[in-house]
């Protein structure tokens, strides 16, 4: 683990493609051993055990067929500048990190579906923002219906041109997620919350466990499903602490790159 920002050199190595990596010692238990299957099928293409399925999902499909209700507030996509939104204000330095722009570049978009029944109301309800290489996943809640990796990749498929480069989870409240974090954190003797910048490389016992939780498994699959299979990866993931709030909240950046032949 390290809290510094890559240098040329680790960004050259982090680059080079590799497939089937070694297992290594299992440190997290279950989680690393879930995540190293989630590793392995990003990396090898011709791993059959892979259970997840092309991305077909539009958000035309998710509105006519499904019953979703779709409202951006910039519509139609091509709107003036000044209707875009800022990013998430707890995420300047990541930003300015990472060369993503800062201003009113984004457009934030909520999604939901509501169905009344004997048995009661269900919900499904998601928002996002969107920007050239980016998005960002504020909320989320799904009972049942297409995954959050189909709705995300939907959603910036129809927003955006540029290829996707980084996907940023805000906020995490997910208990599975924030254990197994707060479980690295403790074996590599940090206390949560942390401000710091924690970056996980690929292949290491902390990646292959933080890869198992629900929010990792979620850009995975998107990644798995709306992609050729070996050609893109997530050589890091990022985690921190926002503080600035009553409680801390996680924050997770996963970098996704295409692989070099």
């Amino acid at each position: 683990m390290t809290n510094q920002p890559l240098d040329k050199t680790s960004r050259s190595l982090i680059s080079t493609k590799e497939t089937n990596p070694p297992q290594l010692a299992n440190e997290y238990g279950p989680a690393q051993a879930e995540g190293f299957k989630w590793q392995k099928w990003l990396d090898d293409p011709i791993d059959s055990s892979c259970p997840v399925l092309p991305i077909r999902l539009s958000i035309r499909m998710l509105s006519l067929n499904y019953g979703w209700c779709v409202f951006d507030g910039d519509y139609p996509p091509d709107a003036p500048t000044a209707s875009r939104h800022y990013p998430p204000g707890n995420l300047g330095f990541a930003l300015q990190l990472h060369d993503l722009p800062t201003g009113r570049k984004y457009t934030r978009v909520v999604l939901g579906q509501q169905r009344h029944s004997s048995g009661g109301t269900t919900e499904n309800e998601y928002l996002l923002q969107t920007g050239p290489g980016v998005i960002f996943a504020l909320e989320s809640k799904r009972i049942d219906g297409p995954h959050w990796s189909d709705i995300a990749l939907a959603t910036y498929r129809f927003y955006e041109t540029e290829g996707l480069r980084f996907v940023f989870r805000v906020n995490v409240i997910n208990p599975l997620t924030t254990a197994v974090v707060d479980e690295v954190y403790f074996r590599n003797s940090r206390r949560w919350p942390d401000r710091r910048r924690s970056y996980w490389m690929h292949g290491t016992p902390e990646y292959q466990a933080i890869l198992s939780t629900p929010n990792a498994r979620g850009v995975a699959a998107l990644i798995l499903g709306g992609y050729e299979r070996g050609t893109r990866w997530i050589p890091t993931i990022v985690t921190w602490a926002d503080t600035t709030h009553a409680r801390a909240y996680l924050q997770m950046l996963f970098v996704i790159c295409a692989r070099m032949e």
